[in-house]
């Protein structure tokens, strides 16, 4: 049994002034696809020396070949990230939870089971202080926020009920897809309010999907050699890549 990590967030919330970055881009899953986030930054001229801040949507880790390494990329300047379903699964199992175990395994967490336990300890130690959100303040002005899987109909709201611990409304942040799937079903829904705009992750679409001011971005980087980053204050995609057949392969894909 492994030893309980001191604490599994050290803030479920994080405020981040950036105003003063040159740009603030947004990525969505990268699963472990190091090759394809390195080779996207590159297309999009990412320099955190010249004031670029890259934010990762969740779901750093499993399917592609170099989680550890993605993990890694978080202690880089310039670089943040919110937790997504994968790292919940991740530290669930490695606190001892059978059944987050067993789907971990089944969607891309062999890496994490045959990594020495001292690699898994400091993995899971890392992840532990990622946020569920982050809110941002951004060159432009502009007030955003950064979730995995999608908001809550009220921002403030929903942050206060992270800091209060809310279990129900953490499972949605990493978890829940029923916003994105109304709105591709039934139509256009109410903006997410108290907040100007909302990047998410999680549900795979063949292209960046936006409804009212919430934005899913995850085009399937570890299958289809896509990864988005969107520019924030100019609220659109600065990279493309991937193939037609890809995107059409992959749209509307549910995975864990």
């Amino acid at each position: 049994m492994n030893q309980p990590l001191p604490s599994l967030s050290a803030a479920p919330h994080t405020r981040l002034d950036l105003s003063a970055a040159r740009r603030v881009l947004v990525a969505g899953d990268v699963h472990g696809a190091l090759d394809t986030l390195l080779a996207a930054l590159a297309a999009v001229g990412f320099d955190a020396a010249a004031g670029d801040v890259l934010i990762l949507a969740g779901d750093l880790v499993d399917r592609g070949p170099c989680s550890a390494e993605v993990v890694a990329l978080l202690d880089e300047p310039g670089i943040h990230a919110v937790r997504g379903n994968h790292e919940e699964l991740l530290l669930a199992g490695y606190e001892g939870d059978v059944r987050a175990q067993n789907i971990h395994l089944a969607n891309g967490g062999m890496w994490f089971a045959l990594s020495p336990a001292r690699t898994q300890r400091s993995l899971a130690e890392r992840l532990a202080r990622l946020p569920y959100a982050l809110t941002i303040r951004t060159p432009g002005g502009r007030c955003v926020g950064v979730v995995h899987a999608e908001p809550d109909d009220d921002w403030p709201a929903m942050l206060a009920s992270l800091d209060a611990h809310n279990p129900a409304v953490r499972r949605r942040a990493a978890w829940a897809r029923a916003r994105i799937r109304v709105a591709q079903n039934f139509g256009s829904l109410n903006p997410a309010a108290g907040i100007d705009a909302v990047y998410c992750g999680h549900t795979i679409t063949a292209e960046p999907f936006a409804d009212a001011n919430v934005r899913w971005i995850d085009t399937g980087a570890y299958r289809t050699g896509r990864l988005t980053i969107v520019d924030v204050d100019a609220d659109s995609c600065c990279n493309d890549g991937g193939t037609d057949e890809r995107r059409r392969a992959l749209a509307g894909a549910d995975h864990a």
